[in-house]
């Protein structure tokens, strides 16, 4: 389960932009739930809080998403540009680095999640708490760099929150060192995809022939013909489908599907 910008807020009953965020996400959990075959896991990429990641915020996520967990649904996250990662960790003990585990980027959060068809590494695009640009940094392209050599037996899914900005290293929007981060995933050939949130646009592209995936927001959207919810990703052999599980389910888009074939 592909999920992004849930923008929670620590009052449960807080409206941004005509959305509840909290019932989107407490929503989109039954929704999972209640499937006949429930997703293996569940990412969130970035942008869990709504404004800068206060500790109340993230106290509300653990809560939303216990009964995901309590479901045999383990759930990552990234952090995005409205996340703190101080506040983060502290309040999501079980991820924060500590002297018998340090974190494998210095002030960074990220990992790698092996499943049986591919391997997704998630990456923290967060450089300053409320500010919207991105960067990966040097330190998280080098560890970036060597995961991917040691994981090379499988396709690789690379995750993070902002948008990818070819070419435009002062981007005020998306990941500033776009270039650096595309040169080490398109030197990588099992790198098969990168997924991305931060725009609140769902829409499939191209990088070459690296499939670039821009996740629906789960809370509101920036356009009001475009859907949000989250993705359902079916990962085949030689490639991906894609299922669109909108929060409206009369929009035009909810439910249809898309297979990406894998370079």
């Amino acid at each position: 389960a592909l999920l992004a910008d849930t923008h929670l807020h620590g009052d449960p009953a807080k409206i941004a932009r005509g959305v509840n965020m909290a019932d989107n996400l407490a929503a989109v959990v039954k929704e999972m739930l209640a499937m006949d075959r429930r997703p293996a896991a569940a990412f969130i990429n970035g942008d869990l809080a709504l404004t800068d990641g206060q500790a109340r915020d993230y106290d509300l996520m653990v809560r939303l998403l216990q009964p995901l967990r309590e479901g045999g649904v383990p759930v990552d996250l990234t952090l995005g540009n409205h996340d703190d990662r101080r506040n983060f960790h502290t309040q999501v003990p079980d991820v924060a680095p500590t002297e018998q585990k340090p974190a494998p980027v210095e002030d960074k959060h990220v990992t790698v999640v092996e499943s049986e068809r591919g391997n997704f590494f998630l990456l923290d695009s967060l450089h300053q708490v409320n500010k919207t640009p991105g960067r990966i940094g040097e330190a998280q392209l080098k560890w970036l760099a060597a995961a991917l050599d040691k994981h090379k037996d499988k396709p690789a899914l690379v995750m993070a929150h902002h948008t990818p900005h070819p070419g435009n290293p002062d981007s005020p929007w998306g990941v500033q060192d776009t270039d650096a981060l595309f040169e080490i995933l398109q030197g990588h050939k099992q790198v098969k995809a990168f997924i991305y949130g931060h725009s609140h646009n769902w829409a499939l592209s191209k990088a070459e022939d690296l499939h670039l995936i821009n996740q629906p927001p789960v809370a509101y959207v920036f356009a009001n013909n475009k859907p949000n919810g989250w993705v359902r990703c079916t990962l085949l052999d030689g490639g991906a489908e894609l299922e669109l599980v909108a929060l409206d389910k009369k929009h035009e888009e909810h439910g249809k599907k898309v297979e990406l074939r894998w370079r």
